[in-house]
């Protein structure tokens, strides 16, 4: 199925909702709110910005990324990496470790509802699982601003290591 394809249906299928009979109070078509369709490692398939389409969701709402992670909807997973760079423009290769973070959902976890409290407002949002599927759609209340939370990002973190001088022993019997 193609990306647009699939795109087009998200958006036919969330309008419906408010066209049956009221029972939905608010579509995505609204400004006041903001939908995405995410999959299980936290990553945009569906928004109505289209260059959203592959970003890690917490680059574009980081204060809900991060009320997500500590309600436990997504777990944070670590994953080291061991590598070499140069470094301050010499040619010499150092060893450098990193801590690549990854998210994943808690898949017992069908709907959760939050609120984020931010400078001066809340900031209200669902997430609810697609049925037999991986991905789920969050709905964000876009009234309250919370620009004051930083991006929760995938970005890679260098391990730095203190070591100190009588802990190191070198064998020099080999």
């Amino acid at each position: 199925m193609k990306l647009e394809f699939f795109q087009r249906k998200f958006w036919t299928a969330s309008r419906q909702c408010a066209a049956l009979d009221g029972k939905c109070s608010i579509s995505c078509d609204n400004d006041e709110i903001s939908c995405y369709l995410i999959d299980n490692n936290g990553f945009i398939i569906v928004a109505e910005d289209l260059s959203l389409t592959g970003v890690f969701f917490g680059e574009a709402e980081g204060a809900v990324m991060s009320k997500l992670v500590s309600m436990g909807s997504f777990k944070s997973l670590n994953h080291k990496f061991n590598d070499f760079s140069q470094r301050g423009g010499k040619t010499m290769l150092v060893p450098c470790d990193k801590e690549y973070p990854a998210f994943v959902s808690e898949r017992t976890i069908k709907e959760t509802v939050g609120n984020i409290d931010c400078e001066s407002c809340v900031k209200s949002f669902v997430i609810q699982q697609i049925p037999s599927s991986n991905l789920f759609m969050v709905v964000i209340d876009n009234t309250c601003d919370c620009s004051d939370f930083g991006p929760v990002t995938m970005d890679p973190i260098e391990i730095m290591y203190i070591l100190n001088k009588k802990t190191v022993f070198l064998d020099k019997s080999s």
